[in-house]
């Protein structure tokens, strides 16, 4: 089984079953059936004990669970304070407060893009 691959629920529900005196080797047994690692074993097992024996049946989510946070003034003041000057000091007559004050700079426009297009001059 490939490392992405989410555990068949056979698996899952031999996990939940599991009894506490099983035999020696029984847990290398069962992985090499179901073809899962002992480490989800133990895992799934963990999780068992936690949120019960019916949570497991079912993978959790994927999903991240948190987005990036926008870029903040932080941010921005870092960016153009790192790429747009020289080893010392801001670039030109830019000040730091300039450089805080200042918003991150945006995507260039693409030329087949209609949205970022500007209406020709009439």
């Amino acid at each position: 089984m490939a490392a992405n691959e989410p555990i068949d629920p056979r698996g899952r529900l031999a996990i939940s079953q599991w009894p506490d005196d099983a035999p020696r080797g029984a847990v290398s047994t069962l992985c090499a059936e179901h073809g899962i690692s002992r480490q989800s074993f133990y895992e799934i097992g963990k999780r068992v004990r936690t949120d019960g024996p019916a949570a497991v049946l079912e993978p959790r989510s994927r999903r991240r669970r948190s987005s990036p946070p926008k870029l903040t003034q932080v941010d921005a003041f870092d960016h153009i304070y790192n790429t747009q000057r020289p080893h010392q000091g801001l670039p030109g007559r830019l000040t730091p407060l300039a450089a805080w004050q200042a918003e991150p700079p945006r995507p260039a426009r693409s030329r087949t893009d209609p949205s970022t297009s500007r209406p020709y001059p009439s």
